[in-house]
């Protein structure tokens, strides 16, 4: 639902309608449907805070594991290369620790750029434009197939 809202106009509101059997509707659907809608997407956002907090967690350990690791190897490469300067097993070790360093710093990286911030935004749409937009119930006819159907 949140991906259909992204696709929409930022600075329009956004109105729901749901569509129920006439015989089905009463007072207690009308009244507490709208209600239920915005809790249902405010527990959702809620999850998705949670959800934030681990991958920040994952974030920091990661880089703080990484850039510790990182720093202690090349180091060690940059110590085994001054001694190594001339033969390839030098080289080997600080391209070895070169590669080393990118894979260990690549997971805390990813996770920001391509889950943390894209998981931030979907948020902020489903706040702004899904818990504050208008919920509306209307009574439908039920067609052959047992849905309702949109009067126009």
């Amino acid at each position: 639902m949140i991906y259909s809202i992204i696709d929409r106009e930022s600075k329009k509101p956004v109105e729901y309608i749901v569509r129920f059997p006439e015989s089905e509707v009463t007072p207690e659907v009308e009244a507490g449907l709208p209600k239920a809608v915005k809790t249902y997407f405010t527990y959702r956002c809620e999850g998705a805070r949670r959800d934030l907090r681990i991958i920040l967690k994952r974030v920091k350990y990661g880089l703080i594991i990484g850039l510790g690791l990182s720093a202690v190897l090349l180091i060690f490469g940059f110590y085994l290369f001054s001694q190594h300067t001339n033969d390839v097993f030098g080289q080997v070790i600080v391209g070895s620790i070169v590669i080393f360093c990118w894979v260990a710093l690549w997971d805390p990286i990813d996770l920001f750029l391509h889950e943390y911030l894209i998981q931030k935004g979907m948020i902020r749409i489903g706040v702004k434009r899904v818990i504050h937009s208008t919920v509306r119930v209307e009574k439908a006819r039920v067609g052959p197939d047992g849905m309702p159907e949109h009067r126009e």
